[in-house]
């Protein structure tokens, strides 16, 4: 991370800055440089040290001045993330996006989530809350190269989170960004190539390090307002930050509370219908009340609307459907209450303690459809409306249960933790840190279920009617309760030395050595019922692990010739577990040089690896609802035109997927080769190439492909339900499979950005910045016997940014550009169809648009204590394009874009 300390304004306030130790005089601390210039010369400053300025303090719209005509300027060595070596140059060998608490603010974010869906380099969308069927109601995820929210290591002040209790997806380990307040944050380095043998396993795609504010002086208030213009989601913020300092002690303390109304689907007029023309699979689901007999004659009641209500619709099949869109969420309600605290004491001149506490609370709610129930009759079950007439035969209720009421997801989630240690200066001349942290995550769920066995038995017997309103005697006895209980920890130790090795006429060497030891532990537990599965339409398994790894490694810095220089790094984790995950060397060696001062060339090139998850090594059966084609039924079907239609769309069964202890590590190797260009004083220019090779990847496998040939993979099975009459192949009841080491993925991009401040003007002070990300090729391949394919037109292919700042006298304002390009449907890739050419020969569109949003913001400050602030986000009030594959409402691309449309927000701080 970037180690920023107190700044001390250079002289003329021309606002250079130079770092200063907080507890060692500069006069007598070796561990600064101080470099000799003559009058005159000017002290460039790279494209990163620019962002490390704006991070630590200066605002969006201030020009950054140049320090001129000093005779002696001291620079601090500093640590960047990606590297435990400090240095003087900010710019290293790995490239590093830098966002300040001052973007978050500027661009409209109302969380740390939204600042880092943000990046171009989140390529392959992230986990979110739009979704209220997921797994992981309350967490959020980045998703850096598009190679999966558990392949990007998310740190705290360089310090590891525990994993999320419940998997994304049900099997997949991440840690969770919902946990970090807003409030607290001073700013968010990003590394942006694999960091395993800095930071071990997870740190495949990237590294995100979020720096917490301490050293802070004052009281101070903030108070953020802000709502939709088509309604439906209103927000706000209170913040409280303050902080004081003695001669040998500081502390800072940060308070946050932030909520939003939930947003429905019937707030926006494009997402409120099954029966949408933003998807040509789009319809209103079967699921109203319906009886469907073998021989193809459907029962339904006399009024489809008075047995289930409103939503309920005539399908041109003859069905009583239903609409589900009507009742389902695009954003859940949320409310979260956060503290910190941050505490430092000098011991000596030589020794600091510390300590770091967090806690906070979390509350999670969406809805969506009542519960969709089913059941087979047969021809002597007096429930049937076939029986006692002169042709019975066994048919299939369906209905929608909506006496039960809407279904819930949502969570409450609590977390508090925190570290203490020392750390200080050894001989005058090696940097150390000793420190031991823990960090407990808590996450509870309950949600109303329907018993179905007994449901079953009303339904055969005929005591129930399914085509008349259900009663409340009845929705009162066959009411039952599903609960989760999952908690995830990590406790830490961890040890580091750094510093000068030895001088050599290019320059001096530098060193750092660390170790840590991270004890992990999770525990998913479900109620009774949910275990046994008793309940209509859900299910679920507990599981839980505890690992225990142990990492230690080190980097050498080596100024081998004039203007290059070479750093080595190599690390060595061992994992104890009860599987066959066991030890793993990681290596990585990177380089810069610079042919004249404005020019800097890096590369790197690395190893990676990452642990199997836990829940993928350690939980039982996960078991879900899910939807595909079927191609052995349709291909199998005898019967009408219409009814091979219906064959060969769409169909709906139960999965189970369930682990796997003989998994082994993922592998990866990482390229990156960039230049940074500072043409001018004010105009700085880079571009980093990428490329991300993995191997062995643990992944469930294709839906699609596992129900063509479940003979591929090993424990895989799908269970069809007895055959129609008249039919020689059943529909599908339910597919298990379980996760596998994948053959291999290849991700290869290009990062570029360009940054400029304006002259300054008698109108105020201009800076633009532009930054693009290009997608070259992704590919994957299944098995080592299966071909490489191509996937890369299944997501964006270019992403970019571009913030226009200005600023004068009280005044401030940033206008935000944020775009990305169309791709394929995902639904075409494997999934509904082989691809995207097979998709389009069958006739279907298959184009997700582009989408670009414009966000504006202004600020003006009364005085030094107050200011009140504006803006706009989605000035166009853009709605997310399409995906004409989806099949379910609300029709986009929901790893992508964010359905609020335009909102509006006012703010205001005061510090006392």
């Amino acid at each position: 991370m970037i180690e920023s300390k107190t700044v001390e304004r250079s002289p003329a306030g021309n606002g250079g800055v130079v770092a200063r130790s907080q507890k060692l005089k500069l006069a007598n601390n070796k561990h600064y440089k101080w470099i000799a210039r003559k009058n005159n010369n000017m002290f460039r400053r790279t494209a990163l040290s620019t962002a490390v300025v704006v991070a630590m303090g200066a605002s969006a719209g201030s020009t950054m001045a140049i320090a001129e005509e000093q005779e002696v300027e001291k620079l601090e060595k500093i640590q960047v993330t990606g590297s435990r070596i400090s240095r003087v140059d900010v710019e290293g060998a790995s490239p590093v996006t830098v966002i300040s608490a001052d973007d978050i603010e500027t661009r409209g974010y109302t969380d740390i989530f939204e600042a880092l869906n943000s990046l171009n380099q989140n390529t392959g969308g992230s986990l979110n809350q739009q979704n209220a069927f997921t797994f992981t109601p309350t967490a959020q995820a980045v998703n850096l190269r598009g190679l999966g929210v558990g392949r990007s290591l998310i740190l705290i002040d360089g310090k590891r989170l525990p994993m999320f209790p419940l998997g994304a997806n049900g099997d997949t380990s991440f840690a969770d960004l919902g946990q970090i307040p807003v409030a607290a944050v001073e700013r968010i380095e990003v590394l942006t190539d694999g960091a395993s043998a800095i930071y071990g396993s997870d740190a495949i795609s990237g590294v995100v390090n979020v720096i917490l504010k301490k050293d802070y002086e004052g009281v101070e208030i903030k108070a953020r307002a802000g709502d939709a213009h088509d309604g439906g989601y209103a927000n706000g913020r209170v913040e409280l930050l303050a902080g004081t300092s003695t001669e040998r002690s500081r502390v800072t303390f940060v308070a946050q509370i932030q909520g939003n109304e939930m947003l429905r689907n019937k707030d926006r007029d494009w997402a409120d219908s099954d029966m949408s023309d933003r998807s040509q699979l789009a319809a209103y689901s079967s699921y109203g009340a319906s009886f469907e007999a073998d021989d193809s004659r459907i029962f339904t009641p006399s009024d489809c609307q008075a047995v289930v209500g409103g939503n309920g619709v005539d399908r041109s099949d003859g069905k009583c459907g239903y609409n589900r869109s009507a009742h389902r969420t695009l954003k859940p309600e949320n409310e979260s209450y956060d503290l910190m605290t941050n505490f430092e004491f000098d011991l000596s001149e030589d020794i600091t303690a510390f300590t770091r506490l967090r806690l906070g609370q979390k509350e999670t709610l969406a809805y969506f459809e009542p519960n969709a129930y089913d059941v087979e009759l047969a021809a002597t079950d007096p429930g049937n409306p076939t029986f006692g007439t002169s042709d019975p035969v066994k048919g299939e209720y369906t209905r929608r249960m909506v006496e039960f009421g809407e279904r819930q997801s949502g969570a409450d989630s609590q977390y508090y933790g925190g570290f203490a240690g020392l750390n200080g200066l050894l001989m005058d001349e090696y940097d150390w840190e000793m420190s031991v942290g823990y960090t407990k995550q808590k996450v509870e769920t309950s949600s109303p279920e329907i018993i179905q066995a007994e449901l079953d038995a009303m339904v055969k017997s005929g005591e129930l009617n399914l085509f008349e309103r259900i009663p409340q005697s009845v929705v009162d006895r066959i009411s039952g309760k599903s609960t989760t209980d999952a908690e995830s920890s990590i406790l830490s130790y961890t040890a580091s030395l750094s510093g000068d090795l030895f001088e050599l006429p290019s320059g001096t060497a530098g060193f750092a050595t660390f170790a840590e030891i991270n004890k992990t532990k999770y525990e998913d537990k479900r109620d009774q019922g949910t275990l046994d599965g008793i309940y209509v339409g859900s299910g679920g398994t507990s599981g839980g692990g505890k690992r225990t790894q142990v990492g230690v490694g080190a980097e050498v810095l080596v100024p081998v010739v004039d203007k290059v220089e070479v750093t080595l790094a190599a690390r060595y984790d061992d994992y104890k577990d009860d599987s066959n995950t066991g030890s793993a060397v990681t290596p990585k060696v990177s380089f810069t040089y610079r042919p004249v001062d404005e020019v800097l060339v890096r590369g790197s090139w690395g190893k990676s690896f990452r642990a199997p998850d836990m829940q993928r090594l350690f939980g039982a059966g996960v078991n879900a609802f899910n939807d595909s084609l079927d191609p052995t039924y349709c291909d199998a079907y005898v019967g009408t035109e219409e009814g091979r239609k219906v064959a060969c769309g769409t169909q709906y069964f139960d999965v189970v997927t369930g682990a796997n202890k003989e998994l082994e590590e993922e592998t990866g190797t990482n390229y990156s080769f960039g230049v940074v260009w500072e043409a001018a004083d004010n105009l700085t220019l880079s571009a980093d190439w990428y490329k991300i090779e993995l191997k062995d990847l643990v992944v469930d496998p294709e839906l699609g492909r596992v129900i063509a040939d479940p003979s591929r993979y090993a424990g895989a099975q799908v269970i069809r339900n007895a055959p129609a009459e008249g039919q020689t192949v059943g529909t599908i009841d339910t597919v298990i499979y379980g996760p596998v080491n994948q053959a291999g993925e290849t991700v290869e991009g290009v990062d570029a950005s360009v940054r400029y401040t304006f002259p300054e003007t008698k109108y105020g002070e201009f800076n633009t910045q532009f930054s693009v990300t290009h997608l070259i090729k992704r590919e994957t391949q299944t098995s080592d016997t299966d071909p490489v394919k191509d996937v890369t037109e299944y997501e964006p292919g270019v992403q970019s940014t571009l913030s226009l700042g200005w600023a004068y006298q009280n005044l401030s304002a940033n206008l935000f550009l944020k775009y990305r390009s169309s791709f394929c449907s995902g639904f075409a890739n494997d999934y509904y169809f082989t691809d995207c050419d097979a998709a389009k020969d069958a006739g279907y569109e298959t184009k997700v648009g582009s989408m670009t949003t414009v966000n504006l913001s202004g600020k003006y400050r009364f005085n030094e204590n107050a200011s009140i602030g504006f803006g706009i986000t989605n000035i166009g009030d853009v709605t997310p394009p399409a995906d004409p594959l989806e099949a379910f409402s609300p029709f986009y691309a929901i790893d992508y874009d964010n359905p609020v449309g335009r909102t509006y927000y006012i703010e205001g701080s005061y510090k006392f």
